[in-house]
């Protein structure tokens, strides 16, 4: 995923209260979950810049 990517789903998921997105395989299948709060943590270590 690029970092624009990274922004555009942080920025709606907060516009939007979403907590939570499903991380999908190519075919689909779900893999886990990454959270709102995992991606700040992320982006506040400077993982995400």
């Amino acid at each position: 995923m690029q970092d624009d990517d990274i922004h555009d789903l942080i920025k709606t998921m907060v516009e939007n209260n979403i907590r939570e997105v499903p991380v999908v395989d190519k075919d689909g299948k779900i893999l886990g979950f990454i959270t709102i709060l995992m991606l700040l943590k992320e982006w506040l270590k400077g993982s995400l810049v």
